[in-house]
């Protein structure tokens, strides 16, 4: 499968396209097809070496969030079937991730795509609603009748955390 991968951290130029191993879920993962990913603040920093401890081994696949249809499903997986379309966040934090073919993460990372929305947009939902949903909750302890501020609220994580807040009650 082709992959966009560093060898080492840098600018964007440090990133090749290369041929690599399409790779095989495990008894709890799933493989999908990628459709789209997104770029996020902590790809690049991934990819400038910032976060190290973060990034996946070299050679390096980067992207955290994807959209795409499922292609493999492992033995132990339930509730995904292949042809599912999915979105989800299965790179970063050691994986490696999204800009390639087919990427492998633990199918808790995935959930069904959303009927309402093409996946080129799905793919760009994961990390901003996974910090604006941790924001409100852990950070902020949100709920029914709060009142609440989001800074930001026309931005990537702000747009999603507006409307968090008003799902909480808030």
């Amino acid at each position: 499968m082709t992959a966009h991968v560093i060898e080492e951290y840098g600018d964007p130029d440090v990133f090749t396209e290369t041929t690599v191993a399409t790779p095989e879920p495990g008894p709890e993962e799933l493989r999908v097809e990628v459709a789209a990913t997104s770029l996020n603040p902590v790809d690049y920093k991934i990819r400038r070496g910032d976060l190290p401890d973060f990034a996946p081994p070299f050679p390096a696949t980067l992207h955290c969030d994807v959209a795409g249809v499922v292609d493999a499903v492992g033995e132990d997986v339930e509730g995904f079937e292949v042809g599912d379309e999915v979105y989800g966040m299965p790179g970063g934090a050691g994986r490696q991730g999204a800009l390639a073919d087919y990427v492998v993460g633990h199918a808790g990372t995935f959930a069904p795509a959303p009927d309402a929305i093409p996946l080129e947009d799905a793919a760009a939902l994961p990390v901003v609603a996974t910090t604006a949903l941790e924001m409100l909750t852990d950070k902020a302890d949100a709920g029914e009748g709060d009142e609440v501020l989001v800074y930001g609220g026309a931005g990537g994580v702000g747009h999603v955390g507006v409307q968090l807040a008003d799902d909480l009650g808030a």
